[in-house]
């Protein structure tokens, strides 16, 4: 598809996802990407494969099933409210995506997801808070101004699509360049195959037919990562499900990133900073 198009419909990802807390119509959507609302749909739609009132319904319900599992210091309320929904109607429309209610999805569900990836929060190989608190760096990012390919689907093939990219930015690749992907989703609340993530690379320079945007920076949660590709899905488990809750740290909206060194990467070896938003 043509490059514009692609870069469009980007552009209304990002304005949804930095604003899922607003009441979004698909006008709104629409007129901020300077479309008709009816070809805009149909272009969404063609590219995303997903039409674009299903994928903003979607993303605040995923949005507030992480939260339930990562914030326990927030009510179940004050969740589906920071999404838009009346406490009935969070119940309803959390129902109908995980066919189970808010209740019972945090209490029970955690265990029950990542059992699908033969993995428990219980066990993590003996390593506990003590573990990640020792490992675990707090550090400030600037303002990010990069350039991106997005991707829909399992983060399985992240490794393929990364070696594709590099290729194609190659040219604007110098010592001070940072790589890093961006994960929007967690693959066990959200269909593996309907992931988001973003290849990104820093930039200096005005870089024409790519996406680029500006990362907002912050403080974040730095946890260095060396090992098989396998064990990437602990480590964030770990950060998330283990450290956070044990801190008096809030996680903050925006992206997780995850900073790689620049060079070959090795997937039985891969080096990373995994960086959790934080307030």
């Amino acid at each position: 598809m043509n490059e514009y198009y692609i870069k469009q419909i980007n552009q209304a990802i990002d304005f949804i996802i930095d604003n899922l807390e607003e009441e979004l119509t698909v006008s709104q959507i629409a007129e901020h990407c300077h479309f008709s609302k009816y070809y805009f749909g149909r272009l969404f739609k063609s590219v995303v494969g997903e039409n674009l009132y299903s994928f903003l319904k979607r993303l605040r319900i995923e949005k507030s099933a992480f939260l339930l599992n990562v914030a326990p210091e927030k009510s179940i309320t004050e969740i589906g409210a920071k999404f838009g929904y009346s406490s009935s109607n969070y119940s309803s429309a959390f129902k109908q995506h995980y066919k189970q209610s808010p209740v019972s999805f945090r209490k029970y569900s955690g265990d029950k997801l990542l059992a699908g990836y033969n993995f428990c929060v219980a066990d993590l190989n003996g390593k506990d808070y003590a573990y990640y608190n020792k490992l675990i760096k707090i550090i400030e990012l600037p303002n990010l101004t990069v350039i991106y390919e997005r991707q829909i689907g399992n983060y399985i093939k992240i490794a393929k699509n990364w070696g594709l990219f590099l290729n194609k930015v190659k040219e604007f690749i110098n010592d001070d360049t940072i790589i890093f992907d961006i994960s929007y989703d967690d693959p066990v609340i959200t269909d593996q195959n309907r992931c988001i993530y973003d290849m990104c690379i820093t930039v200096d320079q005005n870089a024409t037919g790519f996406s680029s945007k500006i990362i907002k920076g912050g403080k974040y949660a730095s946890y260095s990562f060396e090992g098989p590709t396998s064990k990437i899905f602990e480590a964030y488990q770990g950060i998330l499900k283990v450290w956070l809750p044990n801190t008096n740290i809030t996680l903050d909206d925006r992206e997780i990133l995850s900073k790689y060194e620049i060079g070959e990467q090795k997937e039985n070896n891969i080096k990373m900073d995994i960086c959790i938003p934080i307030k």
